[in-house]
């Protein structure tokens, strides 16, 4: 640690980053290749990742329009998210070669770019030493590490946003708008990338320009106004160009009941994230509360749902010092008005961690990855709490004691949290604990020698940071070595040393929706994987999944004919998405992410197939013995006792029998399973499909 907290503009430029010591450069150097280490080390094993998004970008490949409406399918249906995410993999898809790691490779890069953004952020403000503290801690938080290794577009989003603090903590500085106005720019972006989630910082930003800027309150009033407008030019740009287009020129608009693109941002993607209200999931369940069990679990609402053993893993190992840190720092630059770059960058953090944890504290639905919009907060707030506790330790008052007593609230918090991992807590607590207390100890007596032992303090710092980083870095290097479920990423090892549920996001090859099998690369973790026709990678071990899943494809495109579509899915996503990675040939999704999106009626269909444009049409539901994790316990949660009767598939294609598919199995045939199945299999966890050839059937 420094002996001092230089007060400089942060923002002279951003080549200021090179402008400190050998050491701290080395230092910093070496944060930032640890990070990409972490998330490009072993990046093929991660196969397709999410098979949803997998099977949009393969499609947006494909044409300038389904590129454009980031369609799912053939055309017929959109994915669930707004474009610039997808986007941005589909060009590193077209420059590298359609597989995973391309579509992963922009997380990747955007993961490192955001450890080096917190530097800058945190540094120029309390120093270098902060800044490697919180790029350090940015870089080993466990949930970071395998989202930045996934094609789910949350780190996107976690770099869009931090751009846009550096451009607002520049605004609030110099007065100027067009920084205001690039921050808001940023933000917009980051919408559409993942919509709402975007706006977690808004707060933040707005608390940070009225109090901060040196400008008039009226002048502060307008150049938000102002900025609101960019903001929402921006955010809505692509979504009021898609509303304005008819229906009939598009695709559906995936995961709505009305096709529209902002009952998307409003329902979906909005408020049912908020009320837990899950759309399409009607089988027995009930209507909203948050879900329990493999990768939705997140525990019950409240103020220490953080620190529960479904979440607390994922983020909270270091938000005591976080916490203690925002304290300590508020109530030093209190009284610094106008705020100067210290008391701002105090402000934005606390603020945008406070909003966040808030949100993640009461949200009725979200994935754990989402707690990746939490991380710059925590670990700016760790690098700069630790640079005020130093600076207090070394005054001569009783405040001089709250740096041991962080680290050791700290380390307490943490033994906690290996409780729910009892092989893990064996050897851990101890090192944590045991560590801990051993380098307060030599704090204390280097406080009452006073100077003579300055540097043994600093060491003790040191030493106790690395070993509050040990459980989080294991937790986020565990996906690396061990596999995560690539469908919902998330970090460390299932609870309580038991195959039954897991905080960490579910079991590592489980998969949720319609029973799609999941797809790993060579050298990954086993799991059911289509084999990939073409040449494409990332097939794992065969499985009676996989041989019937590869078997279906080599059969359809055998007996394709004339028709312009290989089959039309009549199923979740991740029925459909396995067979469109597993074929060069388009494929129809009559059902969107979840199977329940009303893509089209059955005259629609019976027209397709009567101009010969589909002649297969397939189905399919995993039975509920297939699913592992906390599947089950999920369902009975949903249910209030037990989970029903149809199983996971039929949860998520809307549970009740459609029109179309009542069309289908009135007015097709139904394939013998001995014709296309590679042989039978008596194994309930296998998906259960049902192919029906619809070349005779009459429209009606």
């Amino acid at each position: 640690m420094s002996d001092s907290s230089p007060i400089h503009s942060p923002f002279d430029s951003v080549s200021s980053l090179f402008e400190e010591s050998f050491l701290e450069r080395l230092v910093l150097g070496g944060i930032l290749c640890l990070s990409a280490i972490l998330t490009l080390f072993r990046l093929p094993s991660e196969g397709y990742g999410n098979l949803y998004y997998a099977a949009a970008v393969k499609n947006m490949l494909r044409s300038s329009e389904n590129f454009f409406f980031v369609a799912f399918d053939a055309g017929y249906v959109t994915v669930d998210k707004p474009p610039l995410g997808l986007w941005i993999q589909t060009a590193s898809a077209g420059l590298f070669g359609f597989n995973g790691w391309s579509m992963i490779l922009p997380q990747a890069i955007a993961c490192v770019l955001s450890v080096a953004l917190v530097y800058v952020l945190v540094g120029r403000t309390f120093g270098s030493w902060a800044g490697v503290v919180a790029a350090l801690t940015m870089a080993l938080t466990p949930i970071v590490i395998p989202t930045s290794r996934n094609n789910t577009t949350d780190m996107l989003v976690v770099l869009a946003v931090l751009a846009g603090a550096y451009f607002l903590l520049r605004a609030a500085e110099t007065g100027r708008r067009r920084w205001l106005f690039a921050s808001m720019t940023a933000v917009g972006l980051g919408f559409n990338i993942k919509m709402m989630q975007a706006y977690l910082v808004l707060p933040a930003f707005y608390l940070v320009y009225l109090l901060a800027s040196r400008m008039s309150v009226r002048r502060r009033f307008m150049d938000l106004v102002l900025a609101t407008g960019v903001l929402s030019v921006i955010s809505f740009a692509w979504a009021t160009i898609v509303a304005l287009i008819p229906a009939a020129q598009r695709p559906f608009i995936g995961s709505t009941d009305t096709n529209s693109i902002f009952s998307l941002i409003v329902g979906y993607n909005g408020i049912q994230r908020l009320l837990g209200i899950n759309r399409g999931m009607t089988s027995g369940g009930s209507g909203g509360g948050g879900m329990a069990g493999g990768g939705f679990s997140h525990g019950a609402a409240g103020p220490l749902r953080l620190f529960n053993q479904q979440l607390a893993g994922q983020i909270s190992w270091l938000i005591p010092l976080a916490l203690i840190g925002l304290l300590i720092a508020g109530y030093r630059y209190r009284d610094r008005w106008p705020l100067d770059a210290q008391s701002r960058s105090v402000v934005l953090w606390g603020t945008w961690f406070l909003t966040a944890a808030t949100f993640f504290s009461v949200a009725g639905f979200f994935h754990r990855y989402y707690l990746v919009m939490l991380a710059p907060a925590v670990a700016a707030l760790v690098g700069i709490g630790l640079t005020e506790l130093w600076d207090m330790y070394r005054t001569s008052g009783p405040q001089g004691w709250l740096l041991p007593g962080a680290l050791l609230v700290t380390a307490s918090v943490q033994a906690y949290i290996l409780l729910d991992y009892p092989t893990f807590a064996g050897v851990l607590q101890p090192v944590v604990l045991g560590g801990t207390i051993l380098a307060t100890a030599v704090l204390v007596v280097a406080r009452v020698r006073e100077e003579s032992h300055r540097g043994v303090a600093k060491g003790a710092v040191v030493v106790a940071l690395i070993i509050l980083l040990v459980a989080p870095t294991i937790w986020g290097a565990f996906s690396i070595v061990s596999g995560s479920n690539v469908t919902i990423p998330s970090a460390g090892p299932m609870t309580m040393d038991t195959g039954g549920s897991a905080p960490s996001g579910g079991p590592s090859s489980g998969q949720f929706g319609g029973g799609a099998p999941q797809l790993n690369g060579s050298g990954g973790a086993s799991s059911s994987v289509p084999a990939m026709a073409g040449g494409m990678s990332g097939a794992g071990p065969a499985t009676s999944d996989t041989q019937t899943s590869d078997a279906l494809t080599s059969y359809l495109e055998a007996n394709q004919g004339n028709a312009t579509y290989l089959a039309a899915v009549d199923g979740s996503a991740m029925t459909a998405a396995p067979i469109m990675l597993a074929t060069d040939e388009p494929v129809i999704s009559l059902g969107g992410f979840s199977g329940s999106d009303p893509v089209m009626n059955s005259s629609e269909l019976a027209t397709l197939v009567a101009q010969g444009d589909v002649r297969y049409v397939v189905t399919s539901e995993r039975p509920m013995g297939g699913l592992s994790g906390g599947t089950n316990d999920f369902m009975a949660n949903r249910t209030g006792g037990s989970p029903p009767s149809g199983g996971m598939g039929s949860m998520f294609d809307g549970g009740q029998q459609s029109e179309t598919t009542e069309w289908v199995e009135n007015s097709c045939r139904s394939v013998p399973n001995d014709q296309w199945q590679s042989g039978t299999s008596n194994d309930s966890t296998i998906t259960s499909y049902t192919l029906y050839d619809c070349s005779s059937a009459v429209s009606s």
